[in-house]
């Protein structure tokens, strides 16, 4: 799929979100799309690597309560993002520390 068609899908759902929306809803809406694009989600799964990159905590907390993958490739790729997120937002780290257990654990 082509990627900045996808962005512009993603930012259009996430500037369109109903007012109260919580993180977790449209987290699953992203993870229901990763099984239902021919490419597996991996536009997607990029698109959202860079919402946990980015300074915005609401794309950030949106992209942290997806659970259909792990985000990065590598782990040492998420511990650095995950550093980042943390020390700007400590009270996200629980999420952090949760996704860096399940990857190493398998589950």
């Amino acid at each position: 799929m082509n990627r900045q068609k996808l962005e512009e899908m993603m930012e259009f759902l996430y500037a369109n979100r109903a007012p109260a929306l919580p993180p977790e809803a449209l987290a699953e809406v992203f993870d229901r799309l990763v099984w239902c694009l021919e490419d597996n989600g991996s536009v997607l799964l990029s698109v959202r690597e860079d919402w946990l990159r980015s300074d915005d905590r609401e794309r950030v907390e949106i992209a942290l309560t997806m659970d259909e993958a792990y985000p990065f490739h590598s782990e040492d790729d998420m511990l650095q993002a995950f550093e980042a997120i943390s020390a700007r937002w400590p009270d996200l780290r629980g999420r952090c520390e949760q996704l860096i257990e399940r990857r190493r654990t398998g589950r």
